[in-house]
């Protein structure tokens, strides 16, 4: 098919599942191909932020810190696990 589109839905369809339509032919595209080839892994990067010991310690760093306005702890330690901050002193 021209269209990938369209041939993605014709291969999703119940017609196919069923084996009432197959595959005659398939063209690799340049979208198609996969590298292999092994690439350098981003290397996580972690920061630990000491002295911060209670929530409002932890919700108030990462507000100031993004410039955020977050209220609950869930929510700024959500925001400090994106951006790889660990608190070692905090104790819940």
């Amino acid at each position: 098919m021209k269209n990938k589109f369209y041939q993605d839905l014709l291969e999703s369809s119940e017609l196919c599942k069923q084996g009432l339509v197959s595959l005659v032919s398939s063209i690799a595209e340049p979208s198609d191909v996969v590298d292999d080839t092994p690439t350098e892994k981003k290397q996580e990067t972690t920061e630990e932020v000491k002295n911060i010991r209670t929530a409002a310690d932890v919700i108030a760093y990462i507000n100031e810190r993004f410039g955020k306005d977050y209220r609950t702890l869930a929510k700024a330690m959500n925001q400090a696990s994106k951006s790889g901050i660990i608190f070692p002193d905090y104790n819940e």
